[in-house]
């Protein structure tokens, strides 16, 4: 008994791993989850979109917005996306996707602290048009795959607690920071195998590396614009004090 009882648990242990590979390769396949993401603080200007494009084998890319914000009420704070479009989609849960830009959907495992039809407010969101979204789903992304760890932000205490998807109109920002990228030759490849991990290493250096001479540019371009702000602050600030002043003399 104690000998079948151990193949039972050795066989059942054998074939685990395999049958969860292949769950999850069906539940990527499903979503049409992206081969590699590109995420820039400074935005991806048209140089990067064109770099992307001329990659060796690049099938689809999807632009896209995202930034980190804090849900008033508690201190933790969330990551939100713009739609994702054909790549990496959202596997909806509860309710449905937003189609407003004052709309959001949140991932499931925020169901039990809010509700659909909830009103939640914003904070911190830099290059949010709006502050105020009405709770209109939830959803689960192949991106984040422990959902006890969504990873870290600037904004609250530091962490993460989950993330949110609205539509590309609620975003202000002048340029998209977020690309999903999948390729033509690795439809039929196992994501788990060597070959594959070996490919998408090789792609992401060859990307890294042409996106990279674009960094003095862009540097040159952030420094020139905070400049101006800078000066147009002062200006400001001069206009400001010579009111005061003429007020105090009056």
């Amino acid at each position: 008994m104690l000998m079948l009882l151990g193949t039972f648990s050795f066989v059942g242990l054998k074939i685990t791993g395999p049958d969860m590979r292949q769950t999850g390769l069906n539940y990527f396949n499903q979503i049409h989850l992206a081969d590699m993401t590109v995420t820039s603080a400074y935005g991806l200007n048209q140089a990067d979109q064109k770099t992307i494009a001329d990659q060796a084998r690049v099938k689809t890319v999807n632009y896209g917005y995202f930034t980190d914000a804090k849900i008033k009420g508690i201190t933790n704070g969330i990551r939100v996306f713009s739609n994702s479009g054909s790549l990496s989609q959202y596997k909806v849960v509860a309710g449905r996707l937003a189609k407003t830009d004052t709309e959001i959907a949140l991932n499931n495992t925020l169901k039990g602290t809010y509700h659909l039809g909830e009103t939640i407010t914003l904070q911190d969101g830099t290059g949010l048009a709006k502050t105020k979204f009405k709770v209109v789903g939830f959803v689960e992304s192949a991106e984040f795959i422990n959902h006890n760890d969504f990873g870290q932000t600037s904004v609250g205490t530091g962490q993460l607690s989950g993330f949110g998807v609205t539509t590309k109109r609620a975003f202000s920002l002048t340029e998209y920071n977020l690309a999903r990228i999948s390729y033509r030759d690795t439809a039929k490849l196992n994501a788990y195998s060597n070959a594959y991990t070996k490919l998408m290493n090789k792609r992401q250096a060859t990307l890294l590396k042409d996106l990279n001479q674009h960094r003095a540019a862009k540097y040159q371009a952030a420094k020139a614009s905070l400049s101006t702000a800078l000066i147009n602050q002062d200006t400001n600030a001069l206009d400001a004090a010579s009111v005061d002043a003429t007020l105090t003399l009056v």
